[in-house]
């Protein structure tokens, strides 16, 4: 499988300086060679002096003055030795040493419309805290600032972790995002600037490296190391609830473009039958208020246990065979169909991985999807999958690209 870094090749500018291996620096030949012991220890596992020398080229002298540096530095802890351990009687005793993932701390946003969400995580993706907060779509950038500040704040605070000790902060949004960090004003109704005013800034006071990105391209990430895109070269990951996004990844690289605005898709406001970028859990709530207008919410739907059906339910009653469900499913299916087409087609696509909250109940919808994508055509379609990790995908990328962010740093030429 591709490597993490590898896919974020190109990520956004940060508002910090390269992340130090040592505190007070170091030359460049030492730094280099504590990188390259760092990632051979990144796994966890516990390795000898020896195994660092196997994994990296270096001489033991070199490795035992370097390791000694970065357990001083706190990177790396040193273990018992192979004799104490048990993993033999006779010989010199073996050092051995292992990464210390609580060493640093990373945070990850996802900055929606309708909620915030944040997680505190260490250098191995260990989550120690989350906090959900509802947010207003309509709030002014000053109110969505200090609504992203206490809430990052106060997560930490959750986990108990000292803001001193966070290296990176990730921030995904439902917007484009340019190499800066910054999201264009759009000519409808500034949706993309009210939903990053300058999110990038908010903590320029801290030495945290802080990227502000696409909420799909952190969707994209989160599925790359989960694995869903293995043996995959090009594939997209489709947020598809409230309004349809999407992350590319062509042969390895996440594509972004000038103004970061690949895979935007308000081109569907040009689409024939679907007539503009809003999702489906926004479009079934449109179907099932068009029902109840017309006297025709019945049936399982009907008997919702809130009284008020959304889409997964509307789901959940396909798979029983409710006829108003069905209907529904057919005309969802019927806007997402050509969605799907279009990015497909266009970029060559072998996998488009439908992720958000409505992934984990959507498979009526891929069926019926898939039903119409198949009929007259000599195109080859991508193969439509649903996304396994629901409404906490961006989150998820969001803390894997802060990690990122960590590693790059540290190993950085």
């Amino acid at each position: 499988m591709k490597s993490v870094e590898g896919i974020r090749a190109g990520h956004l500018a940060t508002r910090r300086g390269e992340p130090r291996v040592y505190d007070g620096g170091a030359p460049s030949p030492r730094v280099g060679s504590a990188r390259r012991i760092l990632a051979a220890a990144w796994s966890g596992n516990a390795l000898t002096a020896a195994d660092l020398m196997a994994a990296t080229g270096l001489t033991r002298a070199t490795v035992l003055a370097v390791c000694k540096d970065l357990v001083s530095g706190g990177w790396l802890a040193e273990l018992a030795n192979a004799r104490e351990a048990g993993d033999y009687e006779k010989g010199r005793p073996a050092r051995r040493y292992a990464f210390r993932p609580e060493c640093r701390y990373v945070v990850g946003v996802d900055a929606g419309a309708h909620s915030m969400t944040a997680a505190v995580a260490d250098l191995a993706g260990a989550e120690l805290a989350r906090l959900r907060r509802a947010a207003d779509p309509e709030a002014s950038g000053a109110e969505r600032r200090a609504e992203l500040e206490s809430l990052v704040l106060d997560v930490l605070a959750n986990a108990d972790v000292d803001p001193e000790r966070v290296s990176a902060l990730v921030v995904g949004v439902p917007a484009p995002v340019d190499a800066a960090g910054e999201s264009p004003n759009d000519e409808l109704d500034n949706f993309w600037s009210r939903m990053n005013p300058g999110f990038v800034d908010v903590f320029a006071d801290r030495d945290w490296d802080v990227v502000v990105d696409n909420d799909a391209n952190l969707a994209a990430l989160a599925e790359h190391a989960s694995g869903t895109d293995a043996g995959v070269r090009a594939y997209a990951t489709l947020l598809s609830g409230e309004r349809f996004g999407s992350g590319v990844v062509i042969d390895g690289q996440l594509l972004r473009g000038p103004r970061g605005a690949v895979g935007e898709l308000r081109v569907l406001d040009l689409v024939g039958g679907v007539d503009s970028a809003l999702g489906l859990a926004h479009q079934a709530r449109v179907e099932l208020v068009r029902a109840a207008d017309e006297g025709r919410l019945v049936g399982m739907l009907a008997a919702c246990p809130t009284g008020e059906p959304e889409a997964r339910q509307v789901f959940a009653a396909a798979e029983e065979g409710d006829p108003l469900a069905l209907e529904i499913v057919d005309v969802l299916a019927r806007r997402l169909a050509p969605v799907a087409m279009l990015l497909s087609g266009m970029l060559d696509l072998e996998r488009i991985i439908i992720a958000g909250a409505i992934a984990p109940a959507i498979a009526p919808v891929l069926k019926r999807t898939r039903e119409l994508m198949g009929r007259g055509s000599t195109l080859s379609w991508a193969d439509l999958v649903a996304s396994e990790h629901g409404d906490g995908v961006v989150l998820l990328g969001a803390v894997q690209s802060a990690i990122t962010l960590v590693r790059a740093g540290a190993f950085a030429n």
